[in-house]
């Protein structure tokens, strides 16, 4: 019974995640050399954080357990990637960094256009993957990158994430560091799991 109460809520142990070499650590900053990937993407448009988060995840786990050309079942990896672009409503909040006065964060439970991965297992190869049978459902190779990371623990929903997002753009630009891409939010554990007990990270690249 224990074993199946971890497997429960921990279930990210049980998954295989991305490779990648911790580069140095700087505070609660992160930084990371990831190797490439294939992930298998979908976008979703005009929806709210929460119907992303669902529907995003529907489209993508039918693709991996069977919703393809060769109705195979693939391995489920983690995390769960979500893009958190920085356009759409935004407010003020009085949680903001004092060092750079009241921060702005971005409005996620709005309607906007976002993208959500799954990083395919990585023995697969590009040309090995089966075709989703969802034209929404796309595969994609990812270079190599070098990615700062913020790790927190906590719900999906509410302005969490945001905040962390906007907290890792103000410790990229304290160490020096400039993004190259939008910030991607990683969920490793499944909404069955407590919401003290999940490990989130924010993610963005970051030049060299």
């Amino acid at each position: 019974m224990g074993a199946l109460l971890a497997r429960w809520q921990l279930g990210r142990a049980f998954y295989t995640q991305p490779t990648y070499t911790k580069e140095t650590q700087l505070g609660r900053l992160e930084l990371r050399r990831y190797a490439p990937q294939i992930r298998a993407t979908t976008w979703i448009d005009a929806s709210t954080w929460s119907e992303t988060l669902s529907d995003g995840f529907q489209r993508l786990a039918d693709y991996i357990f069977g919703g393809n050309e060769y109705e195979e079942r693939l391995t489920m990896t983690t995390p769960v990637l979500l893009s958190m672009p920085a356009s759409g409503p935004q407010r003020r909040s009085d949680e903001g960094f004092h060092a750079v006065g009241v921060a702005t964060v971005p409005q996620l439970n709005g309607p906007a256009r976002r993208q959500m991965a799954f990083v395919m297992p990585r023995e697969r190869t590009l040309d090995e993957l089966p075709y989703p049978k969802d034209r929404r459902v796309v595969l994609a190779g990812v270079r190599a990158q070098r990615v700062a990371a913020l790790s927190f623990r906590g719900s999906y929903g509410g302005d969490l994430p945001a905040h962390k997002r906007n907290e890792l753009l103000f410790l990229v630009k304290c160490a020096g560091l400039k993004p190259r891409s939008e910030v991607w939010f990683a969920a490793y554990d499944g909404p069955s799991t407590l919401p003290v007990l999940r490990h989130n990270e924010v993610l963005v690249e970051v030049e060299e």
